[in-house]
């Protein structure tokens, strides 16, 4: 799945547990999309630590285009849907000032391993 809009907000990295009892890492940012005349907040994780640097490259009020899995797993008779980002894109420009331009030029596409695949059995 994909989704464009301006990032709005990054959040801080968060600690958890996994199932094999490890710690991982996930972070969280979110972005504005359109939806008519109405827009809309989605909030994605990225998992892996290599990862979490490529959001800084970005800052908000930046258009970004994000490509993301949708999870939902069951926990006590609810459901928790997750949308994890795989890759993003940034407009012209979209690369935050602070980055030198060699290191990512602006609109380039950066490919984020999904995290799933280390938690599956097969």
């Amino acid at each position: 799945m994909q989704a464009s809009g301006k990032l709005k907000k990054i959040l801080g990295i968060k600690e958890y547990s996994k199932r094999d009892g490890t710690k991982g890492r996930k972070q969280l940012f979110v972005i504005e999309v359109q939806n008519g005349q109405y827009s809309d907040d989605i909030a994605f994780e990225i998992m892996q630590d290599t990862v979490m640097k490529w959001i800084e490259k970005y800052k908000v009020g930046d258009s970004v285009t994000v490509d993301f899995n949708l999870k939902s797993r069951a926990w006590n008779d609810t459901y928790i849907t997750s949308a994890t980002a795989w890759k993003i894109a940034g407009e012209a420009g979209a690369v935050n000032a602070s980055t030198p331009a060699t290191s990512q030029p602006a609109g380039e596409t950066q490919q984020i391993p999904d995290s799933t695949e280390q938690q599956l059995p097969f």
